[in-house]
């Protein structure tokens, strides 16, 4: 829920802890994940889901710094980022992208915009709250330096230049069997129950939305509609480590991409099983959050099973052959 800042203060926060970030991503469960790690570390937060209404919230809510996915329909990320530095008001933003994209020219894209850093999904709530914190340190001990930096980017007389990538028609993940991976969940939330209780909720809520947009893309034969249905899921299914749906999901947006959608029937069936058995896995999950049935491994930091995690999905989430994340 968003938070009038006026009614804490007159204008922008003095301290890291008491920062308004505001949040840019199309897909609402990422984004509420994202606020709810936030909130829990004492930020306030306002969400957009369209790049163009992110300017409009920038104006009406002032935030200290800006998370952005760099794929949403319309008005895409690093088009936003270099909106944002050509902004007399806003050139000087902290801005960080939230993406799963980590190959070298999506990442060198974001950063020619005036980009800071970038936090890679699937993410921890630790991850996040550390990137901002010391993304807004970074600009507090070299505000001046910084600002002659984006002002000069700013300044410069091109374009973002879009990025197509080649889409797999299958997964090559070694995990694509696997339903719901609960070690590497619970890694993702930082081993904290409640945080997993809240972020599946939010998942079973959007779940129908999300997989009823996949279904009449299909039915209707809409590649571009499946394209961005499939991408959003897809993060989902990262971030919920259930390599099975992900699977399928990369198998529907490679159709989109290439146009042929004539597996996408058969494939959408697949995702419907597929994520009843996902939905029954997170049922179970919860039952045992609440018999207090579900600990972390014990000697395995987040950061080690999140690696686990993204090893296997590594060329189809990580490094952007799937496209976009």
């Amino acid at each position: 829920m968003e938070t009038d800042r006026s009614s804490t203060s007159g204008g922008r926060h003095d301290t890291i802890t008491a920062t308004r970030v505001l949040i840019v991503d199309d897909d609402p469960i990422a984004a509420g994940v994202l606020e709810d790690a936030l909130r829990t570390g004492g930020f306030d937060v306002v969400r957009s889901y369209r790049a163009d209404d992110a300017l409009r919230k920038m104006r009406l809510h002032k935030p200290d710094i800006v998370l952005t996915d760099l794929e949403m329909p319309g008005t895409n990320g690093v088009e936003l980022i270099s909106l944002i530095r050509e902004d007399p008001a806003f050139h000087d933003m902290p801005i960080l992208a939230v993406s799963g994209y980590t190959w070298e020219p999506i990442a060198k894209a974001a950063a020619q915009y005036g980009c800071d850093g970038q936090i890679a999904k699937p993410f921890s709530p630790t991850e996040v709250k550390e990137k901002v914190r010391e993304c807004l340190a970074a600009r507090v001990h070299d505000a001046a330096s910084s600002s002659r930096d984006r002002v000069a980017t700013a300044s410069q007389p091109s374009s973002p230049v879009p990025v197509k990538v080649e889409v797999p028609a299958t997964s090559t993940s070694k995990a694509s069997a696997a339903v719901f991976e609960r070690s590497t969940f619970l890694g993702f939330v930082d081993g904290d129950p409640d945080l997993a209780r809240r972020s599946i909720n939010l998942l079973k809520g959007n779940l129908p939305t999300r997989t009823e947009e996949i279904r009449q893309a299909v039915v209707k034969g809409d590649r571009e509609g499946l394209r961005t249905s499939s991408h959003t899921l897809k993060g989902s299914a990262a971030f919920f480590a259930a390599p099975a749906v992900l699977e399928i999901v990369l198998r529907l947006e490679a159709m989109a991409a290439s146009g042929d959608l004539t597996g996408a029937a058969a494939a959408y069936f697949e995702l419907e099983r597929a994520l009843a058995l996902l939905t029954a896995a997170l049922d179970e999950f919860l039952a045992d959050v609440a018999a207090g049935a579900v600990m972390p491994s014990a000697g395995d930091s987040a950061e080690d099973r999140m690696d686990a995690h993204r090893s296997p999905v590594s060329t189809s989430v990580r490094h952007g052959e799937s496209g976009r994340m």
